[in-house]
């Protein structure tokens, strides 16, 4: 499933132009401003904040286990990554619920054109689900 979820946001930002590393905050707030799931913007919001929110999981993880201390586990690793980040999702969450959170924060978001789309969904995913 996430082979297939990756596989459909990297084709998004490779046929949308506009997504990807220079989508600003407004724009994503633009585009995820519709509730009409037919809607093509509607999609691409969705596919960019699943993609943003693995994208940073990911980054964490790869930067953890590459200068990880000798002996220390994949999952402290991986437990390691969370605490750096400050997101703390629980491992029962589900997508959805992750996705409705970050929606809800981004259209009450006072976002400006010089913040990164990415930045938005990992201020919405840190507010959301702090690690306590």
């Amino acid at each position: 499933m996430k082979k297939i979820i990756t596989s459909i946001a990297t084709l998004l930002c490779i046929l949308m132009p506009n997504v990807g590393a220079s989508l600003t905050g407004a724009e994503l707030k633009e585009m995820c401003a519709t509730d009409d799931a037919a809607d093509s913007d509607s999609t691409a919001c969705l596919y960019f904040i699943l993609a943003a929110r693995e994208g940073l999981v990911w980054g964490a993880q790869i930067a953890g286990y590459r200068t990880r201390p000798e002996g220390q586990s994949t999952s402290d690793v991986m437990f390691q990554a969370k605490l750096d980040l400050g997101i703390c999702i629980p491992s029962d969450t589900p997508n959805r619920a992750a996705i409705n959170r970050i929606l809800n924060y981004i259209k009450i978001a006072d976002v400006s054109n010089d913040k990164g789309a990415t930045l938005l969904v990992y201020d919405a995913l840190k507010l959301s689900y702090p690690c306590e």
